[in-house]
């Protein structure tokens, strides 16, 4: 598992080191992220190895470390200039090669190193004003999906869909994967984008879910910013109302400039 498919592995290892030149591999420091490499090259999952998603993001670290450790070696045996012509030069060509093209509206993920799936040639990419706007309109959602999140207490259980539960990850009581809503007291949904739902999830399932939670008694509707049929949703237990009040008034307190707070 180690070593296969071996192409992939030692793909990853290059790229690893590559943005640095290469001086990685001049300091011991780079050997601490050997244990976090193995975990993750002993998954069966590709996407858990490769550098282009968020699981390996514990390993770059020590490649950058490793790398300022090796640049101190050799400017022992160097001049600083043409050292710095490395790696800056390494750094500029390993972006434009194996990075994500900037700005990008439906950028395909890079499943494997190759120039055909991964070459997105993101430095210097110039973004295109319909992107833009796109980029600004996700900035306000974030905004005030945050503004929600604060109003949610945290010691309460909640019901998150389940490509936002990580931002309802540290609490003390139970985070129920939505549509597992009824144990809540709390329910946040994001249905902006046509994949409002995580791929993983039965989306017939949480359609049904959200008609069955808008017929439910026990649950009020307190929030709904509705945009062309996509929204953000705060639920809550009816009970909660006088603490859904309490807590936005805190919020316009701690901001009175927020927009969303208000």
């Amino acid at each position: 598992m180690l070593f296969s498919p071996f192409n992939e592995k030692i793909a990853t290892i290059i790229l690893l080191v590559l943005p640095c030149g290469f001086l990685s591999i001049l300091s011991f420091e780079i050997l601490i992220a050997l244990p976090e490499i193995a975990l993750h090259f002993m998954a069966g999952w590709n996407a858990q190895y490769l550098l282009c998603f968020h699981y390996s993001s514990p390993i770059p670290p020590f490649a950058i470390i490793s790398g300022i450790y090796g640049a101190l070696l050799l400017l022992k045996r160097l001049k600083p200039i043409p050292l710095a012509m490395l790696i800056l030069t390494a750094s500029f060509l390993s972006n434009f090669y194996f990075s994500f093209k900037c700005f990008e509206a439906n950028s395909q993920n890079p499943i494997v190193y190759t120039s055909s799936s991964n070459s997105h040639k993101s430095l210097l990419s110039i973004p295109k004003k319909d992107i833009l706007q796109k980029y600004y309109q996700i900035k306000r959602e974030r905004a005030l999906f945050e503004t929600i999140k604060a109003i949610v207490p945290k010691n309460l259980p909640v019901s998150i869909q389940d490509n936002i539960l990580s931002h309802f990850s540290a609490r003390r009581n139970p985070v129920y994967s939505f549509p597992d809503y009824k144990e809540g007291e709390y329910v946040v949904l994001n249905t902006y984008g046509k994949d409002w739902v995580a791929p993983w999830t039965n989306p017939e399932e949480c359609r049904k879910a959200v008609n069955e939670l808008l017929k439910d008694n026990r649950f009020q509707l307190f929030f709904k910013e509705d945009k062309s049929g996509e929204a953000i949703l705060l639920f809550a237990k009816k009970e909660r109302k006088n603490e859904i009040i309490k807590n936005a008034k805190r919020l316009v307190k701690e901001d009175p400039k927020s927009t969303y707070a208000h």
